[in-house]
């Protein structure tokens, strides 16, 4: 052969390279052009997933705003419910009172009271003597009337006003018996600042939507109080559940993405929709760029990929060379052909073998250092390998366990645990799981395992790589978080509903003065706070909830003060309602009672009732001003049958005697613990 046939069949291949490269190329390049297309659609999805989720989200934050302004007009209502003057009938002195309620309520808005057959009796939107409308309404009047619990009415039209109008209804309750409905009526628009206040999609849609599905509250505004939502809207409510969400159109006709939530006191529903529209631009623009992107991406690696060729079908031809002269025996001589893996290849070739038996050793040793147990087991669940963990965790040298069985390692009980992955990473498939496991070293360990085959050409199993690590500490500490997070958030939520209940409750003739009395009481609450938080919320010593109390009041000389009773401790539940009680009967004896006089002498005493084992506690005033029965009842009672009552289902007395004021409070057996009451001494002791 010629040397210009030898540089023709030289050429060939050298072409063949060059097509196989660029083919390379647009193979790289345009599947990961297809890939990024791709991620951008999968990120579209996720982005919409994201804004349905975020959009149920916000219908359920909207909904629980709404809940909490209702709430907020409930319980202001049932305070003007219990005022004397409505109490004793007086609707004329009632009248003036019912004006100051309305300046802290919506513009518009007015107080009605009707007899329990519906019949108004008082309208503040009429003056006094004029005609009443009618009854009306009294199907919600009935219900409030049958619960004897306040209610939410849907959309209806004013008698007075003829305009739309939404009420809260309460019961006027007299001798224990419901006489009266106190309702207060206002303008669906006094909702809407709620709306206002969202951070909504880009021209989204909410409404608020009464039981029978008309528009109370609607943005965008169109003329919609009192109509229907669109008929794709309705449908989707149709279906009846208290949340969901689907495709609607709107009543302008776009297109849109609905979530909605129904709420669980009002029953009223919270609708946001979210265009079509908004969330399909960005995918359209992010698809363009990534095609441009790619398209120059795929033009580049091609042009490149021509000149890489050249080269590289030399600087192969001069590594087979060395490869046979490696063979062979003779002298490599390092190539020069620009490219560093091929010059490295041709460099380190005939070290192949010492290179290797080195990654041996070092793969033992980096086996050894993880920490976690590595091991192989063959088909025959025999050990092969295991690093130097399973000295610690099985008591045996890993050499004395190549050939041994697993059964005789790990342990039956360990091996009755594990035996069903064993079974599966025997039929060729990867398998991980997570169990708490006893181990032979005496421990148990909470631990994560993964298997993997090891499979032959044919495809038979000829054993399976074994990764154990140990997640012990990490599982224990989720499951303490997790106990935490629950028990800050009952607590945070029942401390919360009792400083709300305080605010709502407390009065006083000025600011200062109520500023003062309500920081008494929320101080109690915190004192009581601070002593369940140091016997971690186990309960609180009822000595020292006692003492916490009175502590302010004391003489120097310790004699206006004495306590007297066994160890007894308070439930977590009953610790803050007792703190209250002790705090507005210390408040009131400071004021009126024996604490207000030099002479003056206060014990509280309590015991265990033999009956029941509940808990009677007396408060004995005596050396104070003259005391008679109020001519009304005050806060201070109040906070008493509330906290005590009906709070616990235990009982309170007040013996109003000229002597002092004498108060026994009767705490239920199911708010107390009496394990200790052997251990304490039963005589009297100042404060």
């Amino acid at each position: 052969m010629s040397r210009a046939d030898a540089h023709q069949g030289a050429s060939r291949p050298g072409a063949s390279v060059r097509r196989r490269l660029l083919f390379l190329a647009l193979a790289c390049a345009l599947p990961s052009l297809l890939v990024a297309v791709l991620l951008e659609v999968r990120g579209y999805l996720l982005e919409v997933d994201r804004v349905k989720a975020q959009t149920l989200s916000l219908a359920i934050a909207v909904s629980g705003a709404v809940d909490r302004q209702l709430s907020g007009y409930v319980g202001a209502l049932i305070t003007l419910a219990e005022t004397p003057t409505l109490q004793e009938g007086d609707l004329v002195g009632f009248r003036e009172r019912a004006a100051l309620f309305l300046e802290r309520q919506p513009a518009g808005a007015n107080i009605v009271v009707s007899d329990r057959d519906g019949q108004q009796l008082f309208n503040s939107l009429l003056p006094e003597g004029a005609p009443l409308p009618g009854k009306t309404g009294i199907n919600d009047l009935e219900r409030v009337i049958a619960t004897g619990s306040h209610g939410i009415s849907n959309l209806f039209t004013g008698l007075v006003t003829g305009a739309p109008r939404l009420s809260i209804d309460v019961p006027v309750r007299r001798g224990g018996q419901v006489v009266q409905i106190l309702s207060l009526a206002f303008d669906p628009a006094a909702l809407k600042p709620l709306l206002l206040e969202q951070t909504l999609p880009k021209d989204a849609v909410i409404t608020l939507l009464d039981r029978n599905g008309l528009n109370i509250v609607r943005l965008p505004d169109r003329g919609t109080v009192g109509k229907p939502p669109s008929a794709s809207l309705q449908k989707l409510l149709a279906e009846g559940h208290r949340q969901g969400a689907g495709s609607t159109v709107t009543l302008e006709g776009v297109a849109s993405y609905s979530a909605y939530t129904r709420s669980g006191s009002s029953g009223w529903t919270v609708a946001i929709g979210v265009p079509r529209a908004a969330l399909l631009e960005p995918l359209r623009t992010k698809v363009a760029l990534t095609l441009a992107a790619g398209l120059l991406i795929v033009l580049t690696g091609a042009a490149y990929a021509m000149r890489v060729a050249g080269s590289l079908v030399g600087a192969v031809r001069a590594l087979a060379v060395n490869a046979r002269a490696a063979a062979e025996g003779e002298t490599v001589v390092p190539t020069a052909s620009g490219l560093q893996e091929i010059d490295a290849t041709s460099r380190d070739l005939m070290a192949t073998a010492d290179a290797l038996r080195d990654q041996q050793r070092q793969l033992r040793l980096v086996a050894d250092s993880v920490p976690m147990l590595i091991s192989y087991i063959g088909a025959d669940l025999r050990y092969r390998f295991a690093n130097r963990n399973y000295e610690h965790w099985m008591r045996v040298r890993p050499e004395e366990m190549v050939g041994r069985p697993v059964a005789e390692i790990v342990g039956d009980e360990a091996l009755a645990k594990i035996r069903p992955y064993i079974a599966t990473v025997l039929t060729g498939r990867a398998v991980e799981f997570e169990s708490w496991i006893d181990y032979p070293d005496g421990v148990r360990r909470y631990v994560h395992a993964a298997y993997v085959p090891h499979l032959a050409e044919d495809g038979a199993v000829q054993g399976f790589f074994a990764t154990v690590s140990d997640l012990t500490g990490r599982r224990r500490g989720e499951e303490r978080q997790h106990l935490l997070a629950r028990e800050v958030d009952h607590r945070a939520k029942n401390l919360l509903a009792v400083v709300q209940s305080v605010i709502r409750l407390t009065k006083a003739p000025t600011y200062e003065a109520f500023v003062a009395t309500l920081e008494g009481r929320v101080t109690a609450l915190a004192r009581a706070h601070t002593l369940l938080a140091a016997n971690r919320w186990d309960g609180a010593d009822l000595r020292s909830v006692v003492l916490n109390e009175l502590a302010p009041y004391a003489a120097e000389d310790g004699d206006a003060i004495r306590l007297e009773g066994p160890a007894v401790t308070l439930r977590p539940d009953a610790t803050q309602p007792v703190a209250m009680a002790i705090h507005e009967l210390a408040t009131n004896a400071a004021k009126y009672g024996c604490l207000s006089a030099a002479a003056g002498r206060l014990r509280v005493s309590w015991s265990r009732r033999e009956a029941d084992d509940a808990l009677r506690l007396v408060w004995t005033e005596t050396g104070g001003p003259a005391v008679s029965h109020p001519a009304r009842v005050g806060f201070g009672s109040t906070l008493l049958d509330a906290s005590i009552r009906r709070q616990m289902q235990g009982d309170v007395r007040l013996d109003w005697r000229p002597s002092g004021l004498v108060v026994e409070l009767v705490i239920p057996a199911g708010e107390v613990d009496w394990s200790n009451s052997s251990l304490a001494s039963t005589e009297l002791s100042p404060v």
